[in-house]
């Protein structure tokens, strides 16, 4: 059996990537591989440490301060001493940070690592620091990463070197999700709108980490505007992070608290999504959107920002607007696919993703057929 090190560049919470990882770690064949989980920093999710144990696996965490100025010198310094301590044939590293991802490959090998694979779960903003930052990384990439892969064409692009892209010598794996979760039924829906307090509105539901990337703002402004032509319209919030306090601020200052509810880190997010009826997802920047997928396999519209990339869209419930186009266009078609009625005509897109290659089991076979090879 394979032992593969699960590293990670930010603290393990609820994010994108740590649903990725668990839904590989939950279907793939765990007689010939193993994981293991290690931050430099926190984690700050029982359940998932919890679930991670019971799987047979362990969590490793550095104590580095992530929120500071020095959480770079945290990640070198204590994924140094971990491994020094702690060595591995195999490790995965998981980030949307590219310093992350190439100095972990190079600490990786400093420590006899063997296979070393830097993932990319997201692209980013385009300054002056991130090309500077991705200049000096492609050096170290070319000399210590072993596999490249990424959850979409611009993730990859985003983090790796021109060389590895131009010969494409990266994998993408697709973030697949456990598509039987999401399959639509009016039972759960029923239930779970009369649970949350919503029959009789139109729900829209937003899932992401509380940060500038996700950008709430926005979303809340729409939803300000969306509320003088839709009365009883109801706003769920899934998720937390660094911001939550700022937007709840803001909700209240626009009085809309009877009208967004913060529902939290939740492990029933599949039921959530089928309570709702529509899915709204403003992103500044994605490597995938997940959560986009997720809202498609349970039949939801889904509007997206123009930064979500392409390999999101696998269904007709689809829909793409640029931040740009202003809070009236998103408006109007919100409006637009509100009228369709979709809650009156939910199909099960479940199969349509699982052809596209988004079910988990065929997702961590590739990963599985990565760790094994060679």
């Amino acid at each position: 059996m394979k032992r593969v090190l699960q590293i990670y560049g930010e603290i393990l919470s609820n994010g994108g990537q740590e649903a990725y990882s668990m839904n590989m770690y939950r279907n793939i064949n765990r007689e010939k591989v193993q994981f293991d989980f290690y931050t430099p920093y926190y984690c700050d999710n029982e359940k998932l440490v919890k679930e991670i144990e019971q799987l047979g696996g362990k969590v490793y965490t550095g104590g580095g301060k992530f929120e500071l100025e020095g959480n770079k010198k945290d990640f070198v310094k204590n994924l140094s001493e971990f491994l020094s301590n702690n060595p591995y044939e195999i490790v995965h590293i998981n980030s949307g940070s590219i310093f992350a991802l190439a100095f972990g490959a190079k600490i990786a090998k400093k420590h006899g690592a063997k296979k070393i694979i830097v993932h990319s779960h997201c692209t980013g903003n385009d300054n002056i620091k991130y090309r500077i930052i991705k200049a000096i990384s492609s050096g170290i990439f070319l000399r210590n990463a072993t596999y490249y892969c990424a959850c979409s064409k611009e993730a990859a692009s985003w983090k790796f070197p021109k060389s590895i892209i131009k010969k494409e010598k990266y994998d993408i794996i697709k973030n697949g999700i456990e598509l039987d979760k999401f399959k639509f039924s009016k039972r759960i829906r029923d239930e779970y709108r009369k649970q949350l307090d919503l029959e009789n509105q139109f729900v829209i539901a937003h899932v992401g980490r509380f940060t500038d990337q996700k950008n709430h703002e926005f979303l809340i402004n729409v939803f300000e505007e969306l509320k003088n032509r839709c009365k009883n319209c109801k706003l769920l919030l899934i998720g937390d992070g660094p911001n939550k306090e700022k937007i709840i601020t803001m909700v209240n200052e626009k009085n809309l608290k009877n009208s967004v509810s913060f529902l939290g880190i939740r492990n029933d997010v599949n039921k959530i999504l089928q309570a709702a009826d529509m899915f709204i997802f403003p992103s500044r920047f994605e490597g995938l959107g997940i959560v986009a997928i997720e809202a498609q396999a349970t039949g939801l519209p889904t509007l997206c920002s123009e930064n979500v990339p392409e390999e999101a869209n696998q269904t007709d419930l689809f829909n793409k607007l640029n931040l740009f186009d202003g809070i009236d266009t998103w408006i109007n078609k919100i409006i637009e696919l509100k009228d369709k009625k979709y809650e009156n005509t939910r199909e099960d897109y479940t199969e349509k993703l699982r052809l596209a290659g988004y079910d988990a089991k065929d997702s961590a076979k590739r990963l599985e057929d990565i760790y094994l090879k060679g």
